[in-house]
């Protein structure tokens, strides 16, 4: 499957020319938008992308290396989708991660407890890659046995390999956070600069310092954003989304995401429900029929 052999173990380091850091707290790579469930309510619209994207393991390995080109380090770096399980390279692209495990506290992957992973490869990345695999750590969304049929399965496998995982509950009567919060119809809702900036300041994705990554491209501090771009809303130089491939410099690249990371509010905040403590809760996971 993979091996250490099959990539370069070194990368130029362009950081140093720099003198002052940028670190990103969160950052989360779309690997593909193809999912096992069809919610009506998905933050990251995976099903009304039409097709849904499906990244390569070039364009995931050719993303690590830039980004990690010009940012210092990620505390939190999760491979997401979609259902990123989905995906035939996902430990391949782990694996490729490995090269900068030095500069991630943790690697996460996000999935919805409705696959299995195979075992075998697991333990090739345990044997093969011990710095990365003492990084990782299961996120699992479970949805209740109709939905998240493997997610008892994948906590016993994680406490079997003793890989870290996080179990959340979106079932029952003692559901995270009461349920899903609908992000609503991309309608512009707030339409002055104060009441955009008193809207975000109650988002948790404005209280909280998070990047998403999509098309293995764009760094955007939420998936609507990168959405309403898709649709349009949202114009091809939107401040909200930043452009690694871009043409400008290593330092203005870093000063866009500086910039992305210390701002407050976005212009995709005016066309959104947003994130906050008193949103109304719906049930998770209802599916699209």
């Amino acid at each position: 499957m993979f091996r250490p052999s099959n990539f370069p173990q070194t990368f130029p380091d362009r950081r140093r020319i720099l003198l002052n850091k940028l670190d990103l707290p969160r950052l989360s790579i779309v690997v593909t938008e193809r999912c096992t469930l069809k919610c009506k309510l998905c933050a990251e619209y995976s099903p009304y992308y039409k097709p849904q994207p499906h990244y390569t393991l070039k364009e995931v390995e050719t993303f690590l290396d830039e980004i990690f080109s010009i940012v210092d380090e990620v505390g939190d770096l999760s491979f997401s989708g979609g259902e990123p399980l989905l995906h035939q390279d996902l430990w391949s692209m782990i694996a490729y991660a490995s090269k900068y495990s030095n500069r991630i506290n943790r690697l996460l992957i996000l999935t919805n407890g409705t696959i299995l992973p195979n075992r075998i490869y697991l333990l090739e990345l345990q044997k093969y890659y011990s710095k990365i695999w003492n990084k990782l750590r299961f996120h699992i969304s479970d949805y209740g046995p109709a939905l998240s049929a493997n997610a008892d399965y994948l906590c016993q496998l994680c406490e079997e390999l003793c890989i870290d995982y996080r179990r959340i509950c979106y079932h029952g009567q003692d559901m995270f956070h009461g349920g899903w919060v609908d992000y609503g119809d991309h309608s512009k809702k707030y339409h002055t600069m104060d009441e955009i900036k008193a809207h975000a300041i109650k988002c948790a994705f404005r209280k909280d310092i998070f990047f998403v990554a999509s098309s293995c491209r764009y760094l955007s501090r939420c998936n609507r954003a990168t959405y309403r771009k898709y649709l349009g809303i949202l114009p091809e130089n939107t401040s909200d989304i930043v452009d690694i491939y871009s043409n400008v410099s290593l330092t203005e690249k870093r000063n866009q995401i500086q910039r992305l990371k210390e701002a407050k509010f976005s212009e995709s905040c005016a066309y959104c429900n947003g994130l906050c403590d008193d949103s109304i809760r719906f049930p998770p996971a209802e599916q699209i029929k």
